[in-house]
């Protein structure tokens, strides 16, 4: 079981659907909320598998190693449980086309148990935080918008982060289908993914051109 509970406020009026103001408001409104998530993860029996499927999202700790992987925290031991609790506060304005948002985030992974080797008698802190930040300008309301952003995980096992910029195009002049460029460049990406051009722990520049669709 996964309990959750998220909680958001919008104090100005409807602040819309997304980040970017593509419906081009004509006065400022903001929204800020906050979550909080919690589960006691299980190390799946074929973690390799898991690690191959784009429908499967891997616990990572912060320098993008599985936290399932054998010897993830300690040499000749194995995590089979443990406690996952995430928390976000995010911040959010648009204006005339303008839109920077924001968001801090924090995860705890507690009480691990071990398998395949003695309990270590250290560990190493499993606490990571970051966040992320992106402005941008929609040019052409509902057609075209210019954006760049930036985030970053961090944690006692490594740091990541990346920044970047690119362009949103909405085809059809509704959210539901765009076409997406962007340029960034990757710094030890905590996160790894095979929809996308990168893997854990890579550096460097990524090209990206994407067609995106929303049901």
């Amino acid at each position: 079981m996964t309990y959750s509970a998220n909680l958001w406020w919008e104090p100005l009026g409807a602040f819309g659907p997304g980040y970017s103001d593509e419906e081009y408001h004509e006065r400022l409104v903001l929204r800020t909320g906050t979550s909080l998530t919690f589960q006691r993860a299980t190390r799946e029996p074929d973690s390799q598998l898991g690690e191959t499927n784009p429908e499967n999202t891997i616990l990572r700790l912060s320098d993008g190693t599985p936290l399932f992987q054998p010897g993830a925290v300690a040499p000749g031991v194995t995590v089979a449980t443990a406690g996952i609790t995430l928390f976000s506060y995010d911040l959010a304005f648009k204006y005339r086309g303008w839109s920077l948002s924001g968001e801090y985030y924090a995860r705890w992974i507690s009480s691990p148990s071990f398998s395949g080797g003695p309990t270590p008698q250290t560990i190493p802190s499993l606490f990571a935080w970051g966040g992320m930040v992106q402005l941008s300008y929609a040019i052409l309301p509902k057609r075209l918008e210019l954006f760049g952003r930036t985030s970053g995980v961090f944690g006692s096992l490594g740091d990541g982060s990346e920044y970047g910029g690119g362009t949103n195009w909405y085809i059809l002049a509704t959210r539901n289908l765009r076409s997406t460029f962007e340029v960034k460049h990757i710094n030890h990406s905590p996160a790894d993914n095979v929809l996308y051009g990168y893997a854990a722990g890579q550096s460097g520049t990524l090209f990206q051109l994407q067609m995106l669709m929303d049901f």
